[in-house]
């Protein structure tokens, strides 16, 4: 009986150590799946997070035109960009009316916002508010700027903020909130406004940026960017984007030949070519018709219409003393003319020369003749 008792405590064992050896693989099962949980929720949260990081915060705010079909500035971009890696806090983009200065300004913004000009690296959102600004070919008053980053920021300081104090309150939000301010179409004279907005472009404080497409070349404390006329390829390409979205279906319009003869014409100014395609879509001659016509010189009314009405009255006035005096015009022939002070007269010649629309035929010992 004796000899038994082993075997007996064996069997009754094995069930035991088979419970045992069960519940441990079940602790084993439950213990990985709840560190499977844990990891599943860790890399969750850091996929959160990182999302997080590639959004702009809460009080980051971005008021931009829509980003528009952008023909390829490649160069100008990259040298603009290039400027304020190094730290410049102001660039000044100038060139004659049309040639894309303000799609130049907007482009650059959004590119600065949304930084993907660095292949292999992740796309990085800027955290800074980007505001713009419409100067309406003028000058906007420190009083307007604070306005527009009140609204757009909540920052009630810059409202109530008395006239004499406005400059200090906008340099110490631009300080307090990094922001990129974009002023579009500005003209500048030599006005307080205009003073006072020199002023605050040479104060922006580092983290800011001031970005302006200029009317009045030179006439900013910043670094310039001057845009010239396209270069063929990107007529090519303009041409080829513009004919698509006027549903212009003549197949010359694509063909080298006719790109060439619009850039020997008109040149490579995006505004002036952008123009002619319009005319042409509602027009109702041919394409081979109004590309004579405008190679005559005929039609032009039509073709210079945007050019025409950007012009400010004293320029409209100025242009129609050149015209009736037959490249004889002076300065002071204009000022008494169009009862103008000297800069008023100064300024109205100097848009019409910006823009290719005067020249000066020649010059006196002590006046130029237009």
């Amino acid at each position: 009986m004796h000899g038994h008792a082993p075997l007996i405590l064996s069997a009754i064992s094995w069930p035991i150590i088979g419970v045992w050896a069960g519940g441990v693989t079940g602790t084993i099962a439950l213990a990985t799946a709840v560190l499977n949980h844990m990891i599943a929720r860790a890399n969750l949260r850091s996929a959160l997070l990182a999302r997080e990081k590639a959004l702009p915060r809460e009080n980051a705010k971005v008021f931009l035109p829509a980003r528009a079909h952008f023909v390829n500035r490649k160069a100008d971009l990259d040298k603009a960009i290039m400027h304020i890696r190094s730290g410049e806090v102001a660039l000044a983009i100038e060139g004659d009316i049309g040639v894309g200065k303000s799609a130049t300004a907007t482009e650059l913004a959004h590119r600065l916002h949304t930084d993907d000009s660095r292949p292999g690296q992740p796309t990085a959102v800027d955290e800074r508010t980007y505001i713009w600004i419409d100067g309406q070919d003028a000058c906007p008053r420190l009083t307007d700027v604070c306005r527009a980053l009140s609204l757009f920021t909540g920052d009630q300081s810059l409202s109530t903020a008395a006239d004499a104090d406005k400059l200090d309150t906008l340099r110490a939000h631009l300080a307090r909130h990094p922001t990129v301010l974009i002023f579009d179409n500005l003209r500048l004279s030599g006005d307080q406004r205009s003073q006072q907005l020199r002023d605050l472009v040479r104060a922006v404080p580092p983290g800011s940026l001031v970005i302006a497409s200029v009317n009045t070349p030179g006439s900013l404390d910043a670094v310039r960017l001057s845009l010239e006329d396209l270069s063929a390829p990107e007529v090519r390409q303009l041409v080829r984007h513009e004919t698509n979205r006027l549903g212009l279906r003549d197949p010359a319009l694509l063909q080298p030949g006719f790109v060439d003869r619009l850039q020997e014409i008109l040149g490579g100014n995006p505004g002036m070519i952008e123009w002619f395609l319009r005319s042409l879509s509602r027009g109702e001659k041919s394409l081979e018709a109004h590309l004579l016509a405008v190679s005559r010189g005929e039609g032009l009314g039509e073709l210079l219409a945007p050019l025409w009405s950007e012009l400010k009255p004293s320029s409209q006035f100025a242009l129609g003393i050149c015209a009736n005096l037959r490249g004889q015009a002076t300065i002071e022939q204009i000022r008494i003319a169009g009862e103008l002070d000297a800069g008023e007269a100064s300024v109205a010649v100097n848009a019409l020369l910006s823009v290719a629309l005067v020249r000066t035929v020649r010059v006196t010992e002590r006046r130029n003749v237009f």
